[in-house]
C-alpha cells in the first residue's frame, strides 16, 4: 500500500524532502473503483454497501470512509446514513465518541493517528487530492490509515 501512495505523491514533495517511509503493512493490493458506481445515490449506494458487507465478512471490524474534508465527510454521512439498515452495521461520523466497530466517516485530519482494518478514500481525483504539497500530505495520511485493505473511489 505504501508504494502505491508514494508513487502518487512523489512529484509533489519538494526536492529537499524525503518521501515518507510508512509502517510495513501486509495488506492486499490497493483497488481503484469507479465513483459513479459506488457513490450513486439513485441506486441507494448498493455497490458501496455490497463492498462494506464483503469487508465485514472478510473480518474488517473497523472501516473508515475518508473524504477530502469535513464538509465532504458530513455530506456523504448524511446521504448514506439514510440507508443504514441495508448494512447491518453501525455507522458513525467523526464527531462520535463511542466508535469501536463499524463504519466511520471522517476526513484525514480526524483520521490522523488512527488505524482501520479497511479504508475507503472517496471522490479521488488528481485535482482534488494531488494538486499541491498539502494535498499530497493529506492523501498520505488518509491512505496510510489502512491496516489490510485500501480502496480508492475515483471521481
Amino acid at each position: 500500500m505504501i508504494e502505491y501512495v508514494k508513487e502518487k505523491i512523489k512529484d509533489l514533495f519538494p526536492e529537499n524532502y524525503a518521501l515518507p517511509e510508512g509502517v510495513l503493512r501486509h495488506g492486499d493490493d490497493v483497488e481503484e473503483l469507479s465513483g459513479s458506481e459506488y457513490l450513486d445515490e439513485s441506486n441507494e449506494f448498493d455497490k458501496l454497501f455490497s463492498l462494506l458487507r464483503e469487508e465485514k465478512k472478510r473480518g474488517s471490524y473497523t472501516i473508515a470512509i475518508i473524504s477530502k474534508d469535513k464538509n465532504d465527510a458530513d455530506r456523504l454521512f448524511k446521504k448514506i446514513s439514510k440507508f443504514e439498515d441495508k448494512l447491518n452495521s453501525a455507522i458513525y461520523n467523526y464527531n462520535s465518541d463511542n466508535f469501536v466497530e463499524g463504519v466511520i466517516f471522517l476526513d484525514p485530519v480526524n483520521a490522523k493517528g488512527l488505524e482501520f482494518d479497511t479504508v475507503i478514500i472517496t471522490d479521488f481525483s488528481q485535482e482534488k487530492y494531488l494538486n499541491n504539497f498539502a494535498d499530497a500530505k493529506s492523501f498520505y495520511v488518509a491512505a496510510t490509515r489502512a491496516l489490510h485493505r485500501l480502496y480508492i473511489i475515483k471521481n
